[in-house]
C-alpha cells in the first residue's frame, strides 16, 4: 500500500501516506514496524513528485493570520469566531516537520523530536528552534484553552478565542504563526516550486 501510495500519488493516497507516515508499533514484535519504515522512508526520500504532491497537499493549510498580523477567525462548533489550533495552528508544523523528515530519512515519528533531528540538516538551526518553540507555545496554548474548558465544565477543544488570551499571548500566537507562514514558504521553495 505504501509503495503505491508514493508511486502513484492521488489525493486519497496523500491523505493516506500523510497519516500512516506517522505509525509506530504499540505492541508485539516492532521490528515489523521498523522495517516497513525504512522501506517507505527509502520509496520516499528520493521521489521528487511525491514529496512535491505531499508538500501542496500540506500547503492547503494556512495558519490564521492575514494582512498587517491580524487573526483570520473561523466560527467553532458555537458559532463564535475563534482560532482552531490544532488544525491551523499545530497541523501545519507537523506537516512541516513530516515532509523535512521523509526528504531526510529520518525515522522520528514525534514531531517534537523530527524538529530536533532536523536542526542543521535541511533546515538552518536557528529556523529549525523557532519552528520547535513555536511548536511548544501553540500547544501549550491549546492545552491551557482545554483546561480552562474542563474547569468550566465545558467540553474541551481547540478553538481559542483571541480576547480570552492576554496581549502577550496574542503576540507571541501572531509571531508564532508568522514563523510557521515562513516556514511553509520555505517548504514550497523547497520541494513544490514547480507544481505551485
Amino acid at each position: 500500500y505504501f509503495k503505491s501510495w508514493i508511486e502513484s500519488p492521488e489525493p486519497k493516497a496523500l491523505m493516506h501516506s500523510s497519516i500512516f507516515f506517522d505509525l509506530r508499533s504499540n505492541y508485539g514484535d516492532a521490528s515489523l514496524v521498523e522495517s516497513l519504515q525504512k522501506t517507505i522512508l527509502h520509496s520516499a526520500e528520493d521521489n521528487s513528485i511525491f514529496l512535491a504532491l505531499l508538500t501542496q497537499n500540506a500547503l492547503n493549510t494556512e495558519v490564521p493570520l492575514g494582512f498587517f498580523k491580524q487573526f483570520v477567525l473561523e466560527k467553532n462548533g458555537e458559532q463564535v469566531p475563534s482560532l482552531d489550533l490544532k488544525h491551523k495552528g499545530l497541523a501545519p508544523i507537523v506537516d512541516i516537520a513530516r515532509i523535512y523528515s521523509l526528504a531526510s530519512g529520518n525515522f522520528q515519528v514525534n514531531t517534537h523530536d523530527r524538529l530536533q533531528h532536523l536542526e542543521g540538516k535541511l533546515f538552518n538551526p536557528e529556523d529549525a528552534a523557532a519552528l520547535l518553540d513555536c511548536y511548544r507555545f501553540i500547544a501549550r496554548t491549546r492545552y491551557q484553552h482545554q483546561l480552562r474548558c474542563w474547569q468550566n465544565g465545558k467540553k474541551a477543544d481547540n478553538f481559542v478565542i483571541p480576547e480570552q488570551l492576554s496581549s502577550l499571548q496574542r503576540q507571541q500566537l501572531k509571531d508564532a504563526f508568522q514563523i510557521v507562514a515562513d516556514a511553509q514558504s520555505g517548504l514550497r521553495m523547497k520541494f513544490a516550486r514547480g507544481l505551485l
